[in-house]
């Protein structure tokens, strides 16, 4: 049998898994267990289930659950949801957005994220982006871009940039960039002051560098 889509038939499935269980938000259909070696056989260390994630029986999605404790009898916990909106929840069982990820971390940094751009090369030509698209016709409309302002060849010797970069006329352009000083540039890419402004190299206009507007009606504001 071809596998199928559709969700009123079997289509294709090497395993099907069902349930006469009832139906309710948060309610679980069938799962997988999973036992590690060492442990009893009964035991298990973790798992995955069909569940109800409306009040309708018709969306369901995924729970994906493990075993964190170093004993054995404390119970699975949740620590990945795929809602049946597609909605991806870390650390929640209630993902407010497409993916949110949550953590209880008191008095400490909370890392949310890591893209780590494995590579080991000793020089100074590798970045990890992240892309944002607003619209179906235009994969880039803005990027954050992490690079090296050196090759990383020692610890004294590990220095990165931060660009910010929009598309203009269809063309992509650094906006901001803050160098590993800690200076930054706007319309500047080796800024060596705190602010380094560049203005815009346009005849048809003034080439202000900045503007300030005092919208009071205080005339003396």
């Amino acid at each position: 049998t071809d596998f199928v889509l559709t969700s009123t038939q079997a289509g294709g499935d090497t395993l099907y898994l069902t349930d006469n269980s009832g139906s309710g938000d948060d309610d679980q259909g069938p799962s997988i267990g999973f036992g590690f070696h060492g442990s009893s056989l009964a035991q298990r260390r973790a798992a995955i289930a069909a569940l109800q994630t409306s009040g309708d029986e018709d969306v369901v999605g995924l729970a994906f659950y493990t075993h964190s404790s170093g004993t054995a009898g404390d119970p699975l916990i949740e620590s990945m949801r795929i809602e049946g909106s597609g909605k991806v929840g870390i650390g929640t069982a209630t993902p407010a957005t497409q993916l949110h990820i949550r953590e209880d971390v008191a008095s400490a940094e909370f890392i949310a994220l890591n893209l780590q751009n494995y590579q080991t090369e000793d020089d100074t030509d590798a970045s990890v982006t992240l892309q944002f698209s607003t619209d179906a016709s235009q994969i880039n409309c803005a990027k954050i871009t992490v690079g090296k302002d050196s090759s990383f060849s020692s610890g004294a010797n590990s220095d990165s940039f931060m660009n910010f970069s929009v598309i203009e006329n269809n063309g992509t352009k650094q906006a901001m960039r803050i160098a590993s000083t800690g200076n930054v540039g706007i319309g500047e890419t080796t800024p060596i002051f705190p602010l380094h402004v560049k203005g815009r190299n346009d005849a048809s206009s003034p080439n202000y560098i900045a503007m300030f507007d005092n919208l009071s009606a205080d005339s003396d504001s």
